[in-house]
């Protein structure tokens, strides 16, 4: 996981992400009715990646803003300004309101996930990560066609869900490769700002090393 009490690298940030089979504004808009839960969102229409850095960074400890990125017509990313998340939650939150498939990923060096959902339920789950000095793994619910079954045969958990074969999962379950950020031609993006009234702990301001270019 990404240290709260060192800098962050963007690159490292835009190593986790999610995605919903569902267009930029409706996605935007589906997400803003959940968020009303905790009150007033406010949503910002956005044309670039840059705009999108703009409006979430600096990153934080906590979520207090979403950027929603077309993917294609089809496919939406979604990404926040709370250091290291992976936004699964939101995909899953927006899962079960739309019904529609949602993926999420993490692909770092030192922790690689899976987590995927379709008609609101998470159908898969797979981990490797670093904890200190010892590699985990971890899956659960049956894998899916588009998986490679002898990936977790293999001895060393470190090897397991490597970097690439988690990035080429995403690009099964949803046609696309994982974006090249600041040069994919996004269709539509929109950002959202929560209601953090009722956040009982102290939201703290993460040092950002702006290395994504």
């Amino acid at each position: 996981m990404i240290s709260r009490t060192k800098p962050v690298a963007l690159s490292e940030h835009f190593r986790s992400f999610a995605a919903v089979r569902c267009e930029a504004h409706h996605t935007a808009s589906t997400l803003g009715s959940v968020l009303a839960t905790y009150g007033e969102v406010q949503i910002t229409p956005l044309s670039t990646f840059e705009d999108v850095l703009e409006y979430l960074l600096p990153l934080k400890s906590f979520t207090t803003r979403y950027g929603v990125l077309g993917l294609s017509d089809e496919w939406s990313m979604v990404v926040s300004d709370m250091a290291g998340e992976s936004c699964f939650v939101d995909v899953l939150a927006l899962s079960r309101v739309t019904l529609r498939s949602a993926i999420c990923i993490v692909a770092r060096d030192d922790n690689r996930e899976l987590h995927v959902a379709e008609g609101g339920k998470q159908i898969r789950e797979v981990l490797s990560l670093l904890d200190f000095d010892r590699w985990h793994y971890r899956e659960s619910g049956e894998p899916l066609f588009w998986e490679d079954k002898s990936d977790s045969r293999l001895s060393r958990r470190k090897d397991r869900l490597s970097v690439v074969l988690v990035r080429r999962y995403f690009e099964l379950f949803t046609g696309h490769a994982p974006p090249d950020w600041p040069r994919h031609d996004f269709r539509g993006i929109e950002g959202l700002q929560r209601c953090t009234a009722e956040v009982k702990v102290p939201i703290r301001i993460c040092e950002t090393i702006r290395d994504l270019v």
